[in-house]
Parts: structure tokens; sequence; C-alpha cells
């Protein structure tokens, strides 16, 4: 008997990819970020709380910079111009 898998919140892949796109120097754009997490999510093993959207999750997890359109995931050491 196979057991169900363990189905994983999509919080964990935006915050995955966001570390990617850190680490790989991609600017990580809301459209960039939606590519890169829709493109990778495994069929029926997503956990979505209350139709939650990718942009809720950036809103309470990162930081955009105005400017450049940028996201950047929040520190325990906020910077005085992350917001710009």
């Amino acid at each position: 008997m196979i057991e169900e898998l363990q189905k994983i919140p999509l919080e964990l892949y935006v915050v995955s990819y966001m570390n990617k796109c850190t680490k790989e120097g991609i600017k990580a754009t809301f459209d960039e970020i939606c590519w890169g997490v829709l493109n990778h999510l495994p069929k029926d093993q997503v956990q979505i709380n209350d139709n939650e959207m990718i942009l809720d999750i950036l809103k309470r997890i990162a930081i955009l910079n105005k400017t450049t359109g940028e996201w950047k995931l929040k520190t325990d050491d906020p910077k005085l111009f992350d917001d710009i």
C-alpha cells in the first residue's frame, strides 16, 4: 500500500525559489518568482491555505524594492532603504 504524501505549503516553494534567486544572482521580480514557483510545483502535493496567492505570501515574507521591482526575503536586521 502506498502512503499518501504529505502536502507541502506553497510558502515553502516561494521561500526556496527566492533563496535560489539570491544564490544564483537572479533578479526576483514578481513574474520571475511566479514562473519559477508554478513551473516546479508537483501535482497534488502542494497545500494552499484558503486560496492564498503568491502575492499574499510575498507581502508577508519579503520586501519589495519599488525602484527595481525586486523582492527580497525579510531579515532579522532590516535595512533603512530596503523598500525604496
